[in-house]
């Protein structure tokens, strides 16, 4: 049963100390059907994350023009939100006007636009349920730390360094991936595994990963050098490295239980070949060749920062992929 926008926001300002003049009305906007699809689609996807103590959820849009999502615990209320601005970026680029059959270098997936009908469509959705997990991620942080203060967690960056906060990202993130790449498995799935040859799934999963690229390359300053152990976030350049890997890690973890395998580092070869073809209309000032080159210059201290920071993650008491794992073990000896 859909949900009433409005009536809900009702709700949530009644009893948070959210200002009124920050949410966005969409209902007179242009854009109607796809603030209400997205509204819709993540309340039902935070209905199911009861089992993690996410009862009492709500969602809005914030009146704001920057690429922004939010996450945030107010008394015993978890609350996500969405800019205006990130939403209407998503539009542009994937939904409203992008098509694969523009870009002439990308011949070879043109035939996924029939097999997904709308295949600028499907990456926007995939997107969308990356964010959309990274901010359960953090809901679930801060329903585990079992404490009832105002929390936050938001996209931008900060210049204030604490580990902890490195840690939550990334648990936030790998736990996005984990989802996102059980999310599109179930995309081909539903299509029919025997419709694909391995060279379709590399395709559509090198794709699909490609608009998350995008989405974590909006963030790259190409004045500001790589950094590790820094800001408040993790680098983007480090975080684009792993969510590749991890997502399609995860979705072939899926396909193996069908007798079948990818190979992921051609995954990670083609997502950067998509990437980069993408990237010439979209980005004016920061090339793929900027992302490149920190990349390469810094893969060694890249991987190394990963597996340290994995290795916290696993004895972090807040950890959302913890808990995700704990419950799967419960539901398997039960």
């Amino acid at each position: 049963m859909e949900v009433d926008y409005q009536d809900h926001v009702g709700v949530l300002l009644s009893i948070t100390d959210i200002n009124k003049k920050d949410i966005l009305y969409y209902k007179d906007s242009p854009e109607f059907d796809f603030f209400d699809e997205i509204f819709q689609v993540y309340m039902k996807e935070l209905n199911g994350y009861g089992v993690f103590g996410i009862d009492s959820y709500y969602f809005y849009f914030k009146k704001d023009s920057s690429i922004e999502a939010y996450a945030s615990k107010y008394k015993s209320c978890y609350i996500i939100s969405l800019s205006e601005g990130l939403v209407k970026d998503l539009i542009s680029k994937f939904s409203l006007y992008f098509s694969i059959n523009t870009f002439p270098s990308l011949c070879e997936f043109f035939y996924l636009d029939k097999i997904f009908d709308d295949l600028g469509k499907s990456l926007y959705n995939v997107v969308l349920n990356y964010i959309c997990q990274h901010e359960i991620a953090h809901l679930i942080q801060f329903n585990n730390d079992g404490n009832d203060r105002i929390k936050r967690e938001a996209i931008k960056n900060s210049t204030d360094f604490d580990i902890k906060k490195h840690i939550h990202e990334f648990d936030a993130d790998f736990f996005a991936c984990i989802k996102t790449g059980n999310y599109l498995f179930r995309l081909v799935k539903k299509i029919g595994l025997s419709n694909f040859q391995d060279r379709d799934i590399i395709n559509f999963l090198s794709l699909s990963l490609s608009s998350i690229f995008l989405f974590f390359h909006s963030f790259i300053n190409p004045n500001q050098g790589f950094y590790l152990r820094r800001k408040s976030h993790p680098h983007p350049v480090f975080r684009i490295g792993y969510t590749i890997d991890i997502t399609a890690f995860y979705f072939n973890l899926e396909l193996k239980e069908f007798n079948r395998e990818i190979d992921v580092a051609k995954v990670l070869e083609l997502t950067f070949y998509a990437s980069e073809i993408l990237l010439q209309r979209i980005s004016s000032e920061s090339t793929f060749d900027d992302f490149l080159s920190l990349y390469n210059e810094n893969i060694l201290e890249i991987s190394d920062y990963m597996i340290e920071l994995r290795n916290l993650c696993s004895i972090y008491d807040e950890s959302s992929v913890s808990k995700r794992n704990e419950l799967i073990k419960q539901k398997t000896n039960t």
